[in-house]
């Protein structure tokens, strides 16, 4: 039996997404259907496509991008202090670790989407560079950041890469990373490398 019909467009989004996570956790990336998903939010099939057009994958695209924004609390600038970058980042990659080890179903089906849909790598390849470049000039504005003549963009894409690939590989291979707070100070370590930081006196 569905659930009653919601009626604000961001609580419907909102409703979509989370029954999305859910079945995904219980189910599955491959297990999740459109009318399940509807089901359980209580919209019908047609609203999903209305605000998804491509479906799961375009749900699947929006909590990736949600997760990414709740990581790097870009949304809460002011509680953020611009003089401790080492702070910054140690609390980004502490975030990255809790959500992987609290949705590790959804990073999986994240991983299982971008590899078995061919339109998710294409709209990856096809991200507006405003966006890379926003996040990087964020990243930038830290005292102590010095990333020299590189193009920011590029720096971000390579931390990422690097910071993501290796909590993915501890997710693997957990016998090898029994302990977080390791894992994170190297991970801080490899951060402040990668964006050049000098400590400021």
């Amino acid at each position: 039996m569905a659930k009653n019909r919601v009626r604000d467009r961001d609580a419907k989004i909102g409703s979509i997404l989370e029954a999305t996570k859910e079945l995904i956790e219980r189910n599955g990336y491959e297990g999740v259907k459109a009318r399940d998903i509807a089901r359980k939010a209580g919209v019908s099939v047609g609203l999903i496509y209305k605000y998804f057009p491509k479906g799961k994958l375009d749900i699947i695209k929006e909590l990736g991008h949600r997760y990414i924004d709740g990581q790097l609390m870009m949304g809460q600038p002011g509680a953020i202090d611009f003089s401790d970058f080492p702070g910054y980042i140690r609390s980004v990659i502490k975030n990255m670790l809790a959500f992987q080890k609290s949705s590790a179903a959804l990073v999986k089906a994240l991983t299982v989407a971008a590899l078995l849909e061919d339109g998710l790598v294409e709209d990856i390849k096809a991200i507006d560079k405003k966006d890379y470049e926003g996040i990087a000039e964020f990243f930038c504005a830290f005292r102590g950041v010095n990333i020299s003549d590189k193009d920011p963009a590029e720096v971000l894409t390579l931390w990422s890469t690097t910071i993501k690939s290796i909590i993915l590989y501890s997710v693997l291979f957990p016998a090898l990373f029994n302990d977080e707070e390791y894992l994170c100070d190297i991970l801080v370590r490899l951060s402040l490398e990668i964006w050049g930081y000098e400590r400021q006196n």
